[in-house]
């Protein structure tokens, strides 16, 4: 928390960190399942409503799961490694810009250095209704 602006401390110390919740290795084979099933017997398929939305779910969970492990991995390339004072420089960057996030324009960035590089973090905000804002959404990129 910083002014109006407040981080979900998992959100850095897990989900940037490679730690989503969830076995990877599971869910796509849960997937694939499912996606054999409705290519062999569309009509099958199709009769049970939950097999479309259990995919929908199953794509959200491994879409997060895979981009949280690539952030890690951004992370780790550029030396910035798993530790509380380098999650909490990054929040503290994090913080700082949610200051230029307003109602017509959510998004935010930073760049953090490490010793192998630089990577810029973006953020999404969300603006609640007392004008606090919360950080939704975050992506890693690297750059030269």
């Amino acid at each position: 928390v910083k002014g109006d602006a407040k981080i979900p401390v998992d959100k850095i110390e897990l989900y940037m960190r490679g730690k989503a919740s969830g076995d990877l290795d599971s869910l796509q084979a849960e997937y694939n399942s499912l996606k054999d099933a409705r290519i062999s017997s569309q009509k099958e398929f199709a009769k049970d409503p939950n097999n479309a939305k259990r995919m929908e779910v199953l794509e959200k969970q491994i879409h997060n799961i895979e981009r949280s492990q690539d952030m890690a991995r951004v992370l780790e390339q550029a030396g910035i490694v798993n530790t509380a004072s380098n999650n909490s420089m990054i929040m503290d960057k994090l913080l700082d810009s949610a200051q230029g996030a307003t109602s017509a324009n959510r998004k935010t960035s930073v760049v953090v250095s490490g010793p192998n590089g630089n990577v810029r973090i973006y953020a999404t905000w969300t603006i609640l209704p007392d004008g606090t804002k919360r950080l939704s959404t975050v992506n890693t990129g690297t750059f030269k």
